[in-house]
């Protein structure tokens, strides 16, 4: 078992629900991987909201982005690089996304999870706010 936050059905915040689930052993070409950082953004709240339709339906995880080690391979499973492609990467019309952008960023590939984890660490401390747009080129949207 491991502790999460469900939304069972649609509505405000107060239809989070924080409990213990079940892990099941990864299936055939599936990985199971132990977040050591997750990201929540507002692609979350669609899905809770019911802007946007949640990709396996009711009940379903908040936090669709994260970072970790793989601890459990299914069937099939030979390698596996840094990053992982999701059902939500999937489901939102970029099943190559990981393939696509791995040598466009400054790393030239993938980040392993604990390089994610940091990044992510890094981004929250107060040093961020300081440097950004000093190292890496910083604009508006498009």
């Amino acid at each position: 078992m491991v502790a999460a936050v469900r939304v069972h059905k649609h509505g405000g915040p107060e239809v989070l629900i924080y409990e213990d689930i079940p892990v099941k052993d990864p299936g055939q070409g599936e990985a199971r991987v132990k977040n050591t950082a997750i990201g929540l953004n507002y692609l979350d709240t669609y899905f809770r909201t019911g802007l946007y339709p949640a990709p396996g339906g009711f009940p379903f995880v908040v936090g669709s982005e994260g970072a970790g080690v793989v601890v459990a391979v299914g069937a099939g499973v030979t390698e596996f690089k840094g990053l992982i492609d999701t059902d939500i990467h999937a489901s939102g019309g970029q099943p190559d996304r990981i393939a696509r952008i791995g040598a466009s960023v400054p790393l030239g590939r993938a980040g392993t999870a604990e390089e994610t984890a940091n990044a992510i660490l890094w981004l929250l401390s107060d040093a961020a706010s300081y440097v950004s747009g000093a190292i890496l080129r910083v604009s508006g949207g498009r």
